[in-house]
């Protein structure tokens, strides 16, 4: 999945397991650039259904992005992403 204006590709794998001596698995959701093919930035999400495809999400100047997780909206500056660096939104009553 392309982000508005194409920079960034998404992508998704099946889960691995944690790498001996770690404790979280590697990142399964990648945002990559389409221009170098770098990977920029990766989440664990443990399951992707179609219906909630793309979990993250562009303005159509992709100056902000948009990750929906469990009952929170996670907010980035479209071309940082750190955990450190993102405003959370908790949100109600979200129908999956």
């Amino acid at each position: 999945c392309f982000s508005a204006q194409g920079s960034y590709i998404l992508t998704w794998e099946r889960a691995a397991k944690p790498e001996e001596g770690e404790t979280n698995p590697p990142p399964n959701l990648k945002i990559w650039s389409s221009t170098t093919g770098d990977f920029l930035h990766g989440f664990n999400m443990k399951m992707c259904k179609r219906s909630q495809w793309p979990p993250v999400k562009w303005t159509h100047d992709e100056k902000k992005a948009f990750h929906l997780v469990t009952n929170e909206i996670h907010v980035y500056d479209g071309a940082v992403f750190s955990q450190h660096q993102h405003q959370q939104q908790e949100v109600k009553y979200i129908d999956k």
